[in-house]
């Protein structure tokens, strides 16, 4: 509740008739994406980037992203920066805690991390944490469809310790695998020992009709 007219900061026998009110129910988001273009066999690279909201409403008291994994994904390695602006990320600014074992992560921003954010986002609203994961699909066991979620806790109001709490991503990604099984018969039904395949992820480059 705000009264107006307000006293003068600066002049005490006048009134100040112009306020700005910045209200402090925010709404922060995070999405996520997937980029498995390239990976065409078990261990070849997964990549997932993170893009996690800056509260606007002043300097933050916490801000932890979180990345649980799927049971077949296994972690390989992640960074932070700012997506955008001049202001740069040190390693100082924030810790990277795998935890139990590769099945999860926490991204948590130390209170030199927090001032920087607040800095960021000052200078450009839109600017936006970025956390690029890295991993690698270790099976491609039941359905292969595999769901990759993130949480962010922008503040001390919402715990990194209880998992249904934070702001999770709105529609998760997936990268979706399967297993494949080829086999040569002759014209019934025997089995040709030592056949030979080659498979291709698109359709494999002609060779040139022979001339001359």
């Amino acid at each position: 509740m705000v009264t107006l007219p307000l006293t003068h900061p600066t002049d005490l026998n006048a009134w100040l008739y112009t306020v700005h009110v910045y209200p402090k129910n925010a709404k922060s988001s995070i999405t996520k994406t997937v980029d498995d273009a390239a990976a065409k066999v078990l261990g070849d690279p997964v990549n997932w980037t993170i893009l996690g909201d800056i509260p606007s409403t002043g300097a933050t008291d916490r801000y932890v992203i979180t990345d649980a994994f799927d049971s077949r994904l296994e972690y390989v390695s992640a960074t932070v920066k700012l997506s955008k602006g001049q202001v740069a990320l040190a390693p100082e600014d924030y810790v990277i805690t795998p935890a139990q074992g590769t099945t999860a992560l926490a991204v948590t921003f130390t209170p030199a991390g927090l001032a920087k954010l607040w800095q960021a986002k000052s200078a450009d609203n839109s600017v936006q944490v970025q956390v690029d994961v890295s991993t690698t699909v270790a099976a491609a066991i039941g359905d292969g469809i595999i769901l990759n979620d993130a949480r962010l806790f922008p503040s001390m109001s919402v715990d990194p310790g209880d998992p249904q709490s934070g702001v999770s991503v709105a529609d998760p990604p997936v990268t979706k695998w399967g297993n494949i099984e080829i086999t040569k018969k002759d014209a019934g039904t025997t089995m040709l020992a030592g056949a030979q395949f080659r498979v291709y992820p698109t359709p494999p480059t002609p060779r040139p009709a022979p001339t001359g």
